[in-house]
Parts: structure tokens; sequence; C-alpha cells
């Protein structure tokens, strides 16, 4: 279940990280790494203050590392939404 998955996150900060990550994931097409990142800091001046280029590396390389991401040669993917949902992991 969704609130599982959540509650294996070690902190508030890193699931609104995640959360975040998913947003953009989400709404918009073919984001880099790179674009990720930017978008992530262009968000609010808060968000930038508060999380590092590094932060959001890490996030997104624990959203590909339980699988609820994917990436092509290209871009980040939402793999598979039911997995947000009923990821068991």
């Amino acid at each position: 279940m969704a609130s599982e998955y959540a509650n294996k996150i070690s902190s508030d900060s890193k699931l609104e990280c995640l959360a975040t990550i998913l947003f953009l994931i989400e709404k918009n097409i073919s984001l880099t790494e790179e674009s990720i990142v930017y978008s992530f800091k262009a968000w609010s001046e808060e968000k930038a203050s508060r999380f590092s280029e590094d932060d959001i590396i890490e996030g997104l390389n624990y959203l590909y590392d339980t699988e609820i991401i994917g990436k092509s040669f290209s871009a980040y993917y939402i793999l598979d939404r039911t997995k947000l949902i009923y990821n068991n992991k």
C-alpha cells in the first residue's frame, strides 16, 4: 500500500522531495536529470534553499531503485501508477 511505502521513507523532508520529483515527472514530458533539478529549484525559493542538487538526485535514485520511476536515454518517467498505490517493497 502507499502508506507502507511512505512509512519506509526516513523523514518528512525526504518524502516532500520525492513527492515534488514525482509531481514534476507526471506534469512534464521528457524531463532529464538536469531539468528535474532546475524545475525543482525553480519551484520556490524555500524549496531551493532546503534541498540541494545532491538531495534531488538522491531522490531520483531512490525512486528509480524502488521501481517507481524509470529512465530512458533522455528522460525519466513513472513506470506504473499502480505502484504508487500498491508498492509492497
